[in-house]
């Protein structure tokens, strides 16, 4: 029934052009996680009903059974026939006495290999429980990914004002992180963590795809003052989230803006200082950046940033220099 559940879901979504909801998701995953526990419980409980203990000793048993009992015998006094007591667990074909009984599990094929018994259901939950797991986290990152891709169109690289507030669809994804991922404190803290790191990976390394697109030719200051407001953003969700270091997975892109805000691109020729300071940075994706970062270095928002934008320029120059024979070693 729950993988029918599973399965229409998503069957009926695709109908109707929607996605199948995060608490239909999670609701299977956790009623999926308690039925393959209480299995697991029956198992348990099973073996220990089918396990000897408190068996008669051998003395006991052989004074028992030289006691006479019943109407017939002497000094019996006609009283009630003897209540037998518990026997051992009868020994199996092939294994030796005493030894617990194993269940041969029985299915639509025949005779199947034999096991305790209920392991087979709770295997099969626990393969629901798998199912429902994959369909949390690929119905989590298909919505960041939906609502990431409004950047492509929205984003823009060669403003002709300075903007330092957040972008439109960067708020739209931080109000559905924030609204979505701490009902999933109830799931188990491995699985919650991963829900959180996989999607915040997700989401690093498709902003840092944005300055790469072939689409994008020029590139300025102005950009990476927004670029700036919209990680913090991201940055401040991952830390008010309380997972450990789920905010290090925006360090990469945190140090390329830091980078190209910064007042000089010296830092990053200096191999003590880049390591230190910018050890994350791709020094191939850097010098994509900065070529077109150098397109637009006689933009009007460098002139207004920088004062005289040919120096600034030459720096530039200077910089994928050294990177392209940095890259060539």
């Amino acid at each position: 029934v729950i993988n029918h559940e599973l399965v229409a879901p998503s069957e009926e979504a695709q109908k109707q052009g929607r996605d199948v909801s995060i608490h239909q998701a999670l609701n299977l995953f956790l009623n999926a996680s308690v039925l393959e526990e209480q299995c697991l419980v029956l198992v348990r409980y099973a073996q220990h009903l089918c396990t000897p203990h408190d068996l008669p000793s051998s003395s006991t048993s052989a004074s028992s059974a030289s006691t006479p009992s019943g109407p017939g015998a002497k000094g019996g006094g006609g009283g009630a026939p003897a209540v037998p007591k518990r026997s051992a667990v009868p020994s199996q074909p092939g294994s030796k006495d005493g030894a617990a009984p194993k269940t041969t599990v029985y299915n639509r094929r025949g005779k199947g290999e034999a096991r305790p018994a209920g392991s087979a259901a709770a295997e099969a939950f626990g393969r629901t429980r798998t199912a429902a797991e994959d369909l949390l986290f690929s119905i989590c990152l298909r919505r960041a990914e939906q609502m990431l891709a409004r950047g492509d169109s929205e984003f823009e690289w060669s403003p002709t004002k300075p903007v330092s507030q957040p972008s439109d669809y960067i708020l739209d994804l931080a109000s559905f992180l924030r609204t979505v991922f701490p009902t999933f404190s109830i799931l188990p803290a491995s699985v919650m963590e991963a829900l959180h790191y996989t999607t915040c990976k997700t989401i690093a390394a498709h902003l840092a795809q944005l300055p790469l697109n072939p689409k994008v030719r020029k590139i300025n200051h102005h950009a990476f003052v927004r670029a700036d407001a919209d990680l913090s953003v991201l940055e401040s969700f991952a830390q008010d989230s309380k997972v450990p270091g789920l905010k290090e997975t925006f360090i990469p892109l945190r140090q390329l803006i830091t980078l190209m805000t910064g007042p000089s691109l010296a830092p990053i020729l200096d191999e003590v200082e880049r390591f230190q300071c910018f050890g994350s940075v791709d020094l191939k994706q850097l010098l994509v950046v900065l070529e077109k970062y150098r397109e637009g270095s006689g933009s009007l928002g460098l002139r207004l940033h920088w004062g005289d934008s040919s120096a600034r320029k030459k720096e530039v120059d200077a910089v994928v220099k050294k990177i392209r024979e940095l890259l060539r070693e």
